[in-house]
């Protein structure tokens, strides 16, 4: 009887040893196996504020989309989906923080912030269009720098046929970034500015003007 006692226990023992064997080989394995994808880390360097290096943040505002923070910042909507991490151009929300990678034409700074402005003829800039004319809630122009360096459009104005003006707050335009002016009211980003008015400022035909601070015609555009 005490030879089948002595034999169960030995056989638990020997159970017990080959299962802290094996748990120990395979928390060994996991440890030097951990997966690799494409033999390099893809993550990308981080800062000291817990960001990815060269990067700076935007916060959303009501009415931004990654269009328009992109067309703003100089950058590719698809470099600010893969380094944000999201799944497509509408996954934003207001109060949101954005990534923005560095490179060499990203705007610094917001409205409200200075920069230096380039001598005449440093930089050049283009009403590309005109949207919505005599449609309060859609009617936008749209300024893009598409000289190099970067321009302080700060006192500068947009004009009506009629003598109607916008004074531009301080905001710089970097080179292939771009700003909007709603002619509605609203709240100023870096990417979308705000006219206040209660009623259509253009009219299909008439010649939108383009004044630096000196009061000087820049720019001429025929509303569509």
């Amino acid at each position: 009887m005490r030879s089948w006692k002595r034999l169960i226990l030995y056989l638990l023992l020997n159970v017990l040893v080959s299962v802290a064997a094996t748990l120990t080989v395979l928390t060994l394995w996991e440890r030097n196996q951990a997966p690799v994808f494409g033999g390099e880390s893809t993550l990308p360097p981080v800062s000291q504020n817990g960001n990815p290096a060269d990067t700076q943040i935007h916060i959303v505002q009501p009415g931004d989309t990654l269009d328009s923070i992109a067309a703003a910042y100089g950058v590719r909507v698809e470099d600010l989906l893969a380094i944000n991490q999201l799944e497509n151009s509408e996954s934003i929300t207001a109060g949101q923080g954005i990534l923005i990678p560095q490179n060499e034409s990203t705007p610094t700074g917001s409205p409200g912030q200075g920069g230096a402005e380039l001598p005449a003829g440093g930089a050049r800039l283009e009403i590309v269009t005109i949207v919505g004319a005599g449609d309060l809630e859609t009617e936008r122009v749209v300024l893009k720098n598409v000289g190099p360096g970067q321009v302080s459009l700060e006192g500068w104005k947009l004009k009506t046929t009629s003598g109607e003006e916008y004074l531009f707050p301080r905001l710089n335009l970097n080179q292939d970034a771009s700003v909007t002016v709603h002619t509605r009211a609203g709240q100023n980003t870096v990417t979308d500015l705000y006219w206040g008015r209660v009623d259509p400022a253009w009219k299909s035909g008439e010649i939108a003007s383009l004044l630096d601070t000196e009061g000087r015609l820049q720019l001429e555009f025929t509303v569509p």
